[in-house]
């Protein structure tokens, strides 16, 4: 981890000594690319060490597909959303194959959205924006947790100064956007916030407002899936006497 934070931090240097901060501002291009042409040339900086970044970030993409499916696979075996049988489940070959044509059909949507020369910086701040609610949301979840469930007690507790500063950390960055001119930092931004509005909305209706017109109340109940033998959760109905 130290050998690391130390590349990280010498990279950034570079990039601030050898790159002027006005055409860092005015390039709309991948910092690295710039960086490569100005110490190796066009032909080996731009051409042919760039594709380096190419293929570093075609390696991260199919890392973080295949985790986010991994994700939404656990989201579905919380049984709350629709058709959570068929996106939990790992058949056929022990794959998440829904979960993953899910996120993939979103990233390749994501791809045809923005009709700029900022795609990438785009794409990139539309995966981080709503990551950064959602980890301030995790730290006060975190402490919510700990006041109803005392008696548990986590093999691995997060100290409360890493809990505190995850939350002051991703609350600063959630507010920034706000503070820009940019209408490309406000449509992630209002992108960001209108996705989690949604899902609040679909939980207060579903667990919320229905039951309470139908006289009903929602319970979870485990049970275990036909094809692989997972257990997931099914939401039902329990209707008041």
């Amino acid at each position: 981890m130290i050998f690391v934070i130390f590349s990280y931090i010498s990279l950034n240097l570079t990039y601030l000594i050898v790159i002027p901060p006005k055409e860092i501002i005015n390039s709309g291009e991948l910092i690295g690319a710039i960086l490569f042409q100005k110490l190796f040339g066009e032909v080996l900086g731009r051409k042919i060490l760039s594709s380096i970044i190419a293929i570093s970030a075609a390696s991260n993409l199919l890392v973080v597909v295949y985790a986010d499916s991994l994700l939404i696979q656990s989201i579905a075996r919380e049984g709350f959303l629709p058709f959570s049988d068929a996106i939990a489940s790992n058949y056929p070959n022990g794959t998440p194959l829904l979960a993953l044509l899910i996120n993939v059909s979103i990233s390749i949507g994501v791809l045809f959205l923005p009709q700029n020369g900022d795609i990438y910086n785009y794409i990139v701040s539309m995966q981080v924006y709503p990551n950064q609610l959602f980890h301030a949301v995790l730290c006060i979840g975190i402490y919510k947790a700990r006041y109803r469930f005392p008696e548990i007690k986590a093999p691995i507790k997060s100290p409360h100064i890493a809990v505190i500063f995850c939350f002051l950390s991703s609350t600063i960055i959630f507010a920034a956007p706000f503070s820009s001119p940019s209408t490309l930092v406000k449509s992630y931004s209002f992108g960001g916030i209108i996705l989690f509005a949604l899902g609040s909305l679909y939980w207060f209706v579903n667990v919320k407002l229905l039951p309470w017109l139908g006289n009903y109340r929602v319970v979870r109940k485990n049970v275990y899936l036909v094809h692989d033998g997972l257990k997931i959760k099914k939401w039902i109905k329990v209707y008041n006497n």
